[in-house]
């Protein structure tokens, strides 16, 4: 899972590639995609980290507080919740075993009674697993859920290979243009553009002498 353009206007994902790809368009930021998980990846140990913007409940003053651990997987969420920051998924290693089920809980990541939590942000997701755990298998199935964990769209039949662009910015290594089909542009690999124009170029070279 992870989040992306928390501080952005709007949000696309671009699924697949090739003919089959598809796009997705999100309105209400941060975007959440979640690579769906099968039963082997439940239990696995991810590293999170993340930051959740609170305000001081003695002095009102707003500040923002960095967050991490380690915790079993399926992570699918993390939320402010008052005093806490809780983190949707099979539990704390550190405190308690895991009990790989369909349905995840909300376990505290950090707390403090002198603050008011109003936001919390997921920045990275690692697997950090024993080596003895066998990875699982290539997944397919996404998730795709806006600021208000509206899910966007929900499919399980699509590959988790996925791009996402703010606003209207094209990913890193491609380039902009414009297109008569939604949303109004499209983003071309640039060194495959510039391959095609230089041959191109070279085979106009030749024809002309």
């Amino acid at each position: 899972m992870a989040t992306y353009c928390d501080d952005k206007k709007g949000a696309t994902v671009v699924i697949g590639s090739g003919a089959s790809r598809k796009r997705v368009r999100v309105e209400k930021m941060p975007v959440t995609v979640t690579c769906k998980n099968n039963t082997q990846q439940q239990c696995r140990r991810y590293s999170i980290s993340g930051t959740s913007s609170y305000v001081n409940r003695s002095n009102g003053v707003p500040g923002v507080q960095t967050v991490g651990g380690i915790f079993f997987g399926p992570i699918r969420g993390i939320r402010a919740n008052g005093s806490s920051v809780e983190l949707l998924c099979n539990g704390n290693p550190a405190i308690d075993a895991c009990v790989p089920s369909s349905i995840p809980r909300w376990v505290l990541v950090y707390g403090n009674s002198g603050l008011n939590f109003t936001s919390a942000t997921l920045i990275s997701v690692t697997d950090v697993s024993l080596p003895q755990q066998n990875p699982a298998p290539e997944s397919k199935g996404l998730l795709i859920t806006d600021a208000e964990n509206r899910v966007v769209y929900d499919s399980n039949n699509d590959p988790c290979n996925w791009i996402v662009t703010c606003d209207e910015d094209c990913p890193e290594g491609t380039c902009r243009c414009e297109s008569p089909v939604y949303p109004g542009y499209c983003c071309n690999d640039c060194a495959a553009t510039a391959a095609s124009i230089r041959t191109i170029t070279n085979e106009l070279r030749v024809k002309n002498g």
